[in-house]
């Protein structure tokens, strides 16, 4: 849950935003010779804006795995500070393991969001072989 959360939050906005394919000032239809001409040459700046706005969920990732991170130790510790009383060694490890796990979760997540650029450049040019690479 952890790890779906943060992941989910982190780069679903970016990828459905980012992924549109909308035509000429946002509107479909017939386009004259002009039209086309000037959208090829935006289409290059277009294009590097969208990988661009893609490398944004590379730190808004990070922030999440962050905060999923922090909520996860927050947790842990008022957990272990409710039942300090009756711990056992057999519990004060199995909370250890489940502490270390949330924090792997949250390396992963982190590290998972390092490729959304990529997947999102190959969402847009439907290159599924370099996504699932990526992913």
């Amino acid at each position: 849950l952890l790890l779906s959360t943060a992941l989910f939050v982190g780069r679903e906005g970016f990828r459905l935003a980012l992924t549109k394919e909308i035509g000429n000032h946002g509107e479909y239809g017939n386009k004259n010779g002009n039209d086309e001409l000037k959208n090829a040459k935006e289409k290059p700046k277009k294009d590097q804006q969208v990988i661009n706005v893609s490398w944004l969920s590379v730190p808004t990732g990070a922030i999440l795995s962050i905060l999923a991170l922090v909520m996860h130790l927050h947790k842990c510790n008022s957990t272990n500070n409710l039942d300090s009383d009756h711990d056992t060694d057999i519990e004060y490890a199995l909370l250890l393991d489940y502490k270390l796990a949330g924090i792997l979760y949250c390396l992963a997540s982190f590290i998972e969001s390092l490729s959304e650029p990529l997947v999102i450049r190959c969402l847009q040019q439907m290159d599924i072989a370099t996504k699932a690479k990526a992913e």
